[in-house]
């Protein structure tokens, strides 16, 4: 029984102690430190759960994933922690059911987005699943990789933005690549970032601004060790959703009227010159409308889940129709023959991509540059239409290596034209090297691109 005595020296004593501790330091009162654990995933007798992983978003909540064994196969679960809180939310499970999962693998956003990765061991493929940060619960499960792979990694941008990497095995050794999944979007091709021909190992990744990111990884040529790197830059100009096919057709080229002797009909009543005139004084078509001639170039965008650069373009080119203005230049002997000579299908080209600089990965716009195709002429079976100028091919046929896999290749072909090959006949330029650029200066324009209204 306590006195009361007692109590009155305790209510004494409380002010003094009081004042006592607001005189400690901080660091006494409450030192920084650790909680005591607590269980995230459920605890049924006999369950099994490993492989934990977890991240932060940018206001303090938490996303976990682990590995539970389900009773039948082991599945990726997640779970999220509000922010100031200690104990997790709901458990879901994001793996498909009837299939083994393994390493999971969670980044977040500071917006509150999340993205889960791991490899699925029965179908031995790279998976994931996205958590918007309007609500807890994942979904959106993809197979991001195409083919045998382990040990992904992941990391999310500021915008949301998702970079996973993986190690791909290839034959006897590994490889690692890549995929970008931009922002509420769904992830793209897959992308080779390692060398060929080496066991490369234990990636990591770290997202930068705007899609950009850095990867590292260990790469082993059997008796050495090396750290390598590689960096992701995304894309830095405005392009198309899509530009191919793109199909030219072909019209006579005519001379520019510079000293005009008649006047165009109203309302285009302006200067004219009259007879038009050929630019070309080697070639020509007949009145009659046999001619035809058209040039197409199509896309070839390649295959980014391999190592090789299989990006491209087609093209084909064909005149009908084609004959001699004059006799006397090779393939001619009169006027009026089938022209049996070359000409050339010459584009002007202004080429935007990622392929500049020192590390060949910046974005940039190259100087205006020309990519010419020799092509044959050939008699044509009917006696009433001329020669026949044909080709089939594409530019790394011509120009090995000219296009360059993912690197966002924007071909802006300025002006499409048939040149003749002069009077001497000859296309090789001074440098000897046809294509990319080919004729000695006497070449003139025989078609360009254009219209023509009957």
């Amino acid at each position: 029984m306590r006195s009361w005595l007692g109590e009155g020296r305790l209510r004494l004593l409380l002010p003094a102690i009081f004042v006592f501790l607001l005189a400690l330091p901080a660091s006494a009162m409450a030192a920084p430190g650790w909680y005591f654990p607590v269980n995230v995933s459920p605890t049924p007798t006999g369950s099994q759960a490993f492989n934990p992983d977890v991240a932060v978003d940018g206001v303090g909540r938490a996303v976990a994933v682990w590995v539970k064994n389900d009773g039948s196969n082991d599945r990726v679960q997640a779970a999220v922690r509000p922010a100031g809180a200690l104990n997790f939310g709901t458990t879901q499970t994001i793996s498909p059911a009837g299939e083994n999962a393994f390493e999971p693998q969670v980044a977040t956003a500071p917006t509150g987005e999340a993205v889960a990765v791991w490899t699925n061991t029965t179908t031995n493929r790279i998976q994931s699943a996205y958590k918007a940060s309007v609500t807890n619960l994942f979904g959106n499960i993809a197979t991001i990789s195409t083919a045998s792979a382990f040990h992904p990694t992941v990391d999310m941008d500021p915008q949301g933005g998702v970079q996973a990497l993986w190690v791909r095995t290839v034959g006897s050794n590994t490889i690692i690549e890549a995929a970008f999944q931009p922002t509420g979007g769904a992830f793209g091709p897959v992308e080779q970032i390692s060398e060929n021909g080496f066991v490369s190992d234990v990636p990591n990744v770290a997202a930068e601004q705007n899609g950009g990111a850095s990867a590292v990884w260990t790469r082993f040529d059997g008796s050495t060790a090396v750290v390598q790197t590689s960096a992701r830059r995304e894309l830095q100009y405005p392009r198309p959703g899509g530009g191919t096919p793109y199909r030219v057709p072909l019209v006579p080229e005519f001379k520019q009227c510079t000293a005009s002797n008649s006047t165009h009909v109203a309302p285009l009543a302006n200067p004219s010159c009259t007879p038009p005139q050929l630019e070309s004084t080697v070639l020509t078509i007949s009145s009659t409308g046999a001619g035809n001639g058209s040039v197409r170039y199509d896309a070839v965008p390649g295959n980014v889940s391999t190592p090789e650069d299989e990006a491209d373009f087609k093209i084909a080119g064909s005149l009908i129709d084609v004959r001699c203005a004059i006799g006397g230049p090779p393939g001619c002997v009169l006027a009026g023959d089938d022209y049996t000579g070359q000409v050339l299908f010459t584009a002007a080209l202004r080429i935007t991509d990622l392929a500049n600089g020192g590390f060949q990965d910046d974005p940039g716009t190259v100087q205006d540059t020309e990519f010419s195709v020799p092509v044959t002429c050939t008699l044509n079976p009917l006696t009433t239409v001329g020669s026949t100028c044909s080709v089939s091919t594409t530019a790394d046929t011509l120009v090995p290596n000219y296009v360059k896999e993912r690197k966002r290749t924007i071909i802006q072909a300025a002006t499409v034209t048939v040149r003749d090959a002069g009077v001497d006949g000859n296309v090789t330029p001074p440098s000897g090297t046809c294509p990319q650029i080919c004729g000695n200066g006497d070449e003139k324009v025989f078609q360009r691109q254009g219209v023509f209204l009957p």
